[in-house]
């Protein structure tokens, strides 16, 4: 795909992601419909999502990110696939209480009910069940967003997002913005939606004067036109065009409240078809060779089963048992070659603790995969790793201290070495120490704007401390499954 980002406009539907997320038994899906002067739109399938995109439901693409008040002092920033960020305002009240009558009187729940009272109980004490509700409620009831008091002007908000970026948030009169490490990301007009974003350093404005008909983008002199279906209540994306090809989707909209993605034909040409159980979960994508891919769920939680691709079998098994009571929960799955014989099994347990306004994290978890058993522990603010234990062998993982830094590691420390890492002031990194060995110094490479080992490093020092650092950052992301981006 490198070198199709050369072209301006690139016409590919490429499956970019797919599989499922073992915490919570998700199955998700992506694709890159259009690469649009080096930037991408792409669509996402979320199992477990109920939001109606887009791309009909369950379905969600970046152009649908959006900035949300909720209670509790949160502004969400949605990110148009199934996942969000948090960023608290500190001049904002906590006003669950105050809210939940509302939230009720939209669910059509009364309040001096059973079912409210034990409702009424649970908002209050469980953030997560308040801000679900809150959104369930504001489908019903668009007007309780009012109810909330407005978002301050002039803040700024630093937040660590779930892929450990640091964002910040900044308000004005008309508009928000969103930056990663001070760096433009996205724009909001004063209603949260979506009216610009970077990617890669193209910046592409959305032009929404002619919504729900129609979107367009723009970047420099390039242009994509999105037209949307309006049979159904929810607008749908029905063609994009762009340098003289479209793609297309088609939708099933028996039920208008859950419409049905069941068919996409992308710019290169290339067609996919859709099909959804009676609980409208996707369980196949058919290619036009006659092969596809294949999806079942767990009838009682939903739960992904089984997923089956062109390569392999992964079968999943929720179960309960623990082999530590401070556990909470483990997935058991198993993955087999196209022929059906068994390739690996593993098994990883959760244990979950609670940050204030009742947001739950992961704290610790515990595999067995191939007969070793690895355990890691993950920090409060960012759930980032900071402590392994794989067959007995120990590694701990220090970051920064402060908030535009705590995402970066600033130690990694084992029975073997230690090993120290320095930043400049943009989060570039300067400098890796192998304390008691020696210490080898990085510099921009103006040709390809990477962080490259200086060139009046020793290179016998630098080819021993570069080894090492592989080492440790492969062990770091294979067992945490969280790249380090300081690195890139």
């Amino acid at each position: 795909m490198k070198l199709l980002l050369y072209v301006a406009i690139v016409f590919i539907s490429l499956n970019s992601n797919a599989g499922v997320n073992a915490k919570n038994g998700n199955y998700f899906i992506s694709y890159i419909d259009v690469i649009f002067n080096k930037a991408e739109i792409t669509r996402t399938y979320n199992s477990r999502s109920t939001e109606i995109g887009f791309f009909g439901f369950g379905w969600g693409s970046g152009l649908e990110a959006r900035l949300e008040r909720v209670p509790g002092g949160f502004i969400l920033k949605h990110n148009g696939s199934g996942g969000a960020t948090e960023f608290p305002v500190p001049e904002l009240e906590k006003e669950p209480e105050s809210v939940i009558p509302h939230i009720l009187s939209a669910l059509s729940i009364d309040s001096d009910s059973n079912k409210g009272t034990k409702l009424r109980k649970k908002l209050i004490e469980d953030y997560e069940s308040l801000v679900s509700h809150w959104l369930k409620a504001s489908k019903n009831e668009p007007n309780i967003a009012k109810t909330l008091k407005s978002i301050p002007t002039d803040i700024s908000i630093d937040e660590t997002g779930a892929t450990h970026e640091v964002y910040t948030l900044l308000s004005n009169n008309n508009s928000f913005e969103v930056r990663e490490q001070g760096k433009f990301l996205y724009k909001f007009d004063k209603t949260g939606r979506l009216v610009g974003f970077r990617q890669d350093d193209v910046h592409i404005e959305i032009d929404w004067t002619n919504y729900p008909e129609n979107l367009v983008l723009f970047s420099g002199n390039d242009k994509v036109s999105i037209k949307f279906n309006r049979e159904n209540e929810s607008p749908l994306i029905e063609l994009i065009k762009a340098g003289g090809k479209q793609a297309g989707y088609e939708y099933d909209l028996e039920d208008p409240d859950k419409p049905l993605l069941v068919y996409s034909s992308d710019m290169g040409g290339k067609k996919y078809y859709y099909q959804y159980d009676d609980d409208y979960h996707l369980t196949q994508i058919g290619y036009e060779d006659g092969a596809s891919l294949v999806v079942s769920y767990e009838p009682m939680t939903l739960f992904t089963k089984v997923f089956q691709d062109r390569e392999n079998i992964k079968m999943y098994e929720y179960v309960s048992k623990k082999t530590n009571p401070n556990l909470n929960y483990g997935t058991e799955y198993y993955e087999y070659d196209d022929h059906g014989l068994l390739k690996g099994k593993r098994f990883v347990e959760y244990e979950i603790k609670i940050k204030d306004f009742g947001v739950t994290y992961i704290y610790r978890t515990k595999t067995l995969h191939r007969g070793i058993e690895q355990e890691i522990w993950f920090n409060e603010c960012c759930e980032l790793p900071v402590r392994f234990i794989t067959d007995g062998q120990e590694i701990t993982v220090a970051y920064g201290n402060t908030k535009k830094i705590e995402r970066q590691i600033k130690q990694i420390a084992s029975k073997e070495r230690v090993l120290n890492f320095s930043y400049n002031q943009i989060g570039k990194i300067t400098a890796v120490e192998w304390v008691g060995v020696g210490i080898i110094q990085y510099e921009l490479d103006e040709k390809t704007k990477k962080m490259e080992i200086a060139s009046e490093t020793d290179p016998g020092l630098a080819k021993v401390v570069a080894a090492a650092l592989q080492v440790d950052l492969a062990r770091y992301e294979d067992a945490s499954e969280c790249k380090c981006r300081a690195w890139r």
